[in-house]
This record gives structure tokens, sequence and C-alpha cells, in this order.
């Protein structure tokens, strides 16, 4: 009987601990381009962003917190926007 109640304490520390609230850390870099030159025409770093995630595990905050780039064409100006994130 005694090692079931260790055992059960013991899991039930480990199941509350998992969640809890982790800090995404995002950089975000936007570069424009001419699309015939391939020439960086603009290139603009904003602040830094930390993302709070609330009662969340481990595994949900990693997949949440990704490296995103979007590419996109208007005319003959290339936008690609990098978001380069990490889990704290």
């Amino acid at each position: 009987m005694k090692k079931i109640l260790v055992l059960s304490i013991l899991s039930l520390a480990v199941l509350s601990s998992c969640k809890k609230d982790r800090v995404c850390h995002c950089r975000t870099v936007m570069d424009m381009y001419d699309n015939s030159t391939n020439a960086k025409l603009f290139n603009y770093i904003p602040e830094d962003q930390d993302i709070t995630m609330k009662d969340v595990s481990k595994k949900t905050a990693f997949y949440a917190c990704v490296h995103k780039k979007e590419v996109s064409v208007s005319g003959t100006v290339r936008t690609e926007i990098d978001y380069y994130c990490e889990l704290k």
C-alpha cells in the first residue's frame, strides 16, 4: 500500500509540473527584393517579441514556437518575412 501511495504522489507531481507558462522569443526580419535583378531594396528588423503561452506543456509550446517564412510577390517586388522563434 505504501508503494502505491508513493508512486501515485510522484506521478501526480510529475504530471502537474508539466504544464506551465512558456515564453517564445521571436525576431522578425523583412527583406524586399527587385525580382528582375534580385537586388535587395529594403531590410527591416523590428524589435524582438516575447510571446507568453499560458499553462502549456513543453511539447505543445515547442511545436507552436517555430521558424516560419512568408514570401509574397507584388509586381516586380518580392517580399520575404522570416520569423525566427525559439523557446526560452
